[in-house]
């Protein structure tokens, strides 16, 4: 996992892909846009609940609050935070 100087985390695009389709099967919302189509996925809502993600490496776990993941662009909009390879 590599953090980008705009701060958001970029994963090899085998494994963002793989982490998406976990993020969109655990949350329960309509699917939605960024207006500047820069994240995806995203999802509208006032009350979303968003997933903490761990990340379980071979001598411990990384706990990813919800402000390093997801983003609140608007009052009932939330987009993924983290970038596969090339995407962000």
């Amino acid at each position: 996992m590599l953090f980008q100087e705009a701060g958001f985390p970029l994963l090899a695009s085998k494994f963002y892909n793989k982490l998406e389709f976990a993020v969109d099967e655990v949350i329960d919302a309509e699917r939605g846009s960024d207006p500047k189509q820069i994240l995806s996925p995203c999802y509208e809502g006032r009350d979303i609940e968003l997933p903490v993600l761990t990340f379980h490496f071979t001598c411990s776990d990384v706990v990813l609050q919800l402000y390093n993941t997801f983003a609140r662009l608007e009052e009932d909009l939330a987009c993924f935070a983290i970038c596969g390879m090339g995407w962000c």
